[in-house]
């Protein structure tokens, strides 16, 4: 898995400030790292249970900001959340589907791109 992840960042917009998240192998290390768990055992939560202690959501949401955020606006946005925990449901999406979509097997994404342009063009 790790010699063809594909990320991809996730945007979200937040009273005019852009959040991106993305996970690449230095982020995927600092979670293992930060949360002492393995890649697969956070992915075997959120696909059974959708849940995270806060401590480790607090862990997942700067492992996927360091690649688009300076230290200084991830540590701000970490200390925002630990203060006001409900704070986190506005990055839960994003951060989420940065998280699990390179997690995600070949064919499952090829379906997903697959639908996405059917979707398209029947829009048009």
């Amino acid at each position: 898995m790790l010699t063809d992840i594909l990320t991809t960042p996730q945007n979200i917009d937040i009273e005019g400030k852009i959040y991106s998240f993305e996970f690449n192998h230095a982020s995927l290390a600092v979670l293992e790292k930060e949360t002492h768990k393995s890649v697969y055992e956070i992915y075997d939560i959120l696909i059974k249970n959708n849940s995270l202690t806060l401590d480790d959501s607090l862990a997942m949401l700067y492992a996927g900001m360091l690649k688009h955020h300076s230290e200084e606006d991830i540590l701000k946005t970490r200390k925002d959340v630990e203060n006001y925990p409900g704070l986190f449901s506005q990055f839960k999406e994003a951060l989420l589907t940065a998280f699990l979509m390179p997690m995600m097997p070949p064919e499952i994404l090829l379906e997903f791109a697959n639908d996405k342009k059917k979707i398209s063009t029947n829009l048009i």
